[in-house]
This record gives C-alpha cells, sequence and structure tokens, in this order.
C-alpha cells in the first residue's frame, strides 16, 4: 500500500528560506524510492514555496491552506478562488 507524507515547511522542514538539510533531501528521497509519495503543505503561494524547494525531490505541493494542489511538473491539480 503506498502512502504520503505531508511536511509543512515554515519551522517544520526548513526555516527563514533556508535550504532543506541533506539529511532531510536523503529521508525523503529513501521514502519515495520505497514507492510512497511526499508532499509539502503550506500556507505558502507557489512562488514563496519555490524559494524553499528547489531541486527537491517531492509528489505534490498542497499551496495556499489548501486552496491550490500542483504536481512536481507545476500541473494544476486543484484550484479553488474565492469570488470578490
Amino acid at each position: 500500500m503506498k502512502k504520503i507524507l505531508f511536511s509543512d515547511i515554515d519551522g517544520t522542514i526548513a526555516n527563514d528560506n533556508l535550504p532543506i538539510t541533506y539529511k532531510d533531501q536523503e529521508a525523503v528521497k529513501k521514502l519515495r524510492t520505497q514507492g510512497h509519495y511526499f508532499s509539502f503543505c503550506t500556507g505558502r503561494n507557489i512562488q514563496e514555496t519555490k524559494l524553499v524547494t528547489p531541486h527537491f525531490e517531492y509528489d505534490y505541493l498542497v499551496l495556499n491552506n489548501g486552496a491550490m494542489i500542483v504536481d512536481q511538473n507545476d500541473q494544476v491539480l486543484y484550484r479553488k478562488q474565492i469570488k470578490k
């Protein structure tokens, strides 16, 4: 059975837009090699998230507190906007 691990960014896997540690990168790589999924789940928008995640392996980004979901190719899978 495949599983998915969601991780917040700020204060969890990264601080102050610093690169994610090698140890964390290796743990996620191992998880994905075992056939599981990894996703960041954050209140950030996609541009802010990309400051932290370049060259980091993930399957999905859950952005804007769940209002947008994209895959690793930035293909939008879900998007919900609030009408004015």
